[in-house]
């Protein structure tokens, strides 16, 4: 039934239209300048002399696919299909759907928008912990490198259970406005720098932020601005109604729908997370994907994708 909704979705053209400015430079001065063999508009910048797309320094610039091949596979994706169907549907080899996937995982993250809470407005933070893995292709015979533990069945917990360094904990933010903020911050338990660190990507200048009792939150949120930091313990009668309760198990969940994902690779799939709680709001979720394709910027190659190094492992060599 994916298939098919998918299959019948109206599948928007490349568009000719001009870009602002020029992707390399930034000159606005750009001007017509004939079409490509594939009839696709083609644009001079005045100011550094190169000529350009409308899809140049975007996702779509440098593939080969067909557009509709694209918007098609946006659609799998946005819809919970794996890797293994969309490439079957699409016509592409497995190779071919990782690298789709990354770059549509790029497209969620350029869409979503900035978690702000503001003066007054009420957030609860909190952390989960999802299990270490070091899945990938290493390169150990050129390193040197062992193991650091044992390996696990690919898709099975195996961890110890609690906060050890054997885990990654996520960092799950959410306010009343229903936003809600995601970011891996390291193995084992939260501290001052894994903290400063997580909350980053989030503005909570005046807001009143509610937490554990976590000693790493303190500094931090202070640095942040916040108008008041309550602390609570994990459970009593005095915490204030949980915001995060909804989705505290959802990267657990999640993640185990793809029997084990690379930690290199983690942050991806919790921008995919958060991105799909955006998309709830929108009218097409399923379609909301490909509207936000065209227009969305390219940044990492596949050798970048495919060396991506281990956040909490720096001595595990990759091979690119």
């Amino acid at each position: 039934e994916l298939l098919l909704e998918a299959m019948a979705g109206e599948l928007p053209p490349e568009g000719d239209e001009a870009r602002d400015a020029c992707p390399r430079c930034g000159c606005t001065h750009v001007v017509r300048r004939g079409r490509d063999a594939d009839g696709g508009q083609r644009w001079l910048c005045r100011g550094c002399g190169r000529t350009f797309r409308a899809s140049t320094g975007r996702t779509l610039a440098t593939t080969r696919l067909p557009t509709a091949t694209w918007h098609l596979y946006a659609r799998l994706m946005a819809g919970g299909a794996t890797p293994g169907s969309c490439a079957a549907a699409c016509g592409v080899s497995l190779r071919t759907s990782f690298s789709m996937r990354h770059r549509l995982l790029e497209v969620m993250g350029s869409s979503l928008p900035a978690f702000e809470a503001g003066p007054g407005c009420a957030v609860r933070a909190d952390e989960t912990l999802v299990p270490d893995s070091l899945s990938g292709n290493h390169t150990l015979a050129a390193s040197g490198f062992s193991m650091p533990r044992p390996a696990r069945r690919r898709g099975g917990d195996g961890a110890m259970s609690g906060v050890s360094g054997d885990k990654v904990s996520v960092l799950v933010c959410a306010n009343v406005r229903g936003g809600v903020f995601l970011r891996e911050a390291r193995g084992g338990k939260l501290g001052v720098g894994s903290a400063r660190e997580a909350l980053a990507g989030c503005a909570l200048a005046g807001a009143v932020v509610s937490t554990d009792r976590q000693r790493g939150y303190v500094r931090a949120l202070a640095e942040m601005g916040v108008a008041a930091h309550q602390r609570f313990a994990s459970s009593g009668p005095r915490a204030p109604p949980d915001l995060v309760n909804a989705i505290h198990s959802a990267p657990e969940a999640f993640l185990a729908r793809f029997r084990g994902v690379s930690t290199r690779r983690l942050h991806g799939y919790l921008v995919w997370l958060a991105w799909l709680h955006e998309a709830r709001r929108s009218d097409d979720p399923i379609g909301l994907l490909g509207d936000q394709l065209p227009c969305s910027p390219y940044r990492l190659t596949w050798r970048q994708r495919v060396a991506a190094p281990y956040p909490f492992h720096p001595e595990l060599a990759v091979s690119g």
